[in-house]
């Protein structure tokens, strides 16, 4: 009996000791080990930023923003993170989903009051589980989006997109698949 008292003891020395890091040591641990990322595969740079109770503690970038040039990345830079962005979006929209905040099958709309697509039909049944499921009704890159930095500009000009090949609403899902 007296080993496992002991034995139990030391888990719990080892488990508080292991927790027992600050903030401060923990962002020093990420600092360092993102330098050492940046300095060891020598690619393009990066930026990093930590949130804890929703506060900054730490916004910083390592590297230089272009291979060859010496313009550093910095807390500001902004990067071209492609189809990430969808899975941040989907990943946080989960979350509400689960805490009962939202529904996959709430109308976008009601988020959006603004929001208009081509057609007001599709306009007024647009939910959350159409748009992150590719189930709108557009081709893909029907709006050439590439060059178009700001979210608001996306939503505007979506609205206005001259398209050819329109499918309906849930009739089809597009990603990634060749353009014709």
């Amino acid at each position: 009996m007296k080993k496992i008292s002991i034995f139990t003891l030391a888990i719990l020395v080892f488990h508080v000791g292991t927790f027992s890091q600050t903030l401060d040591e923990k962002l020093k641990e990420i600092d360092d080990y993102a330098n050492t990322v940046a300095n060891t595969w020598k690619g393009p740079g990066m930026a990093i930023a930590v949130v804890k109770d929703d506060k900054v503690v730490l916004a910083k970038g390592y590297g230089s923003r272009e291979l060859g040039k010496n313009q550093p990345v910095n807390e500001n830079t902004l990067f071209a993170i492609a189809s990430n962005s969808k899975a941040f979006t989907t990943a946080s929209i989960a979350i509400l989903v689960d805490e009962k905040k939202m529904s996959w099958d709430d109308k976008v709309t009601k988020y959006l009051p603004d929001f208009k697509v081509f057609d007001p039909w599709v306009t007024n049944e647009l939910t959350i589980r159409d748009l992150v499921t590719h189930r709108v009704g557009l081709d893909t890159f029907s709006g050439a989006y590439a060059n178009i930095i700001l979210p608001t500009a996306i939503v505007n000009t979506i609205i206005f997109l001259n398209i050819g090949d329109l499918h309906v609403l849930r009739g089809c899902q597009h990603y990634q698949l060749p353009t014709r």
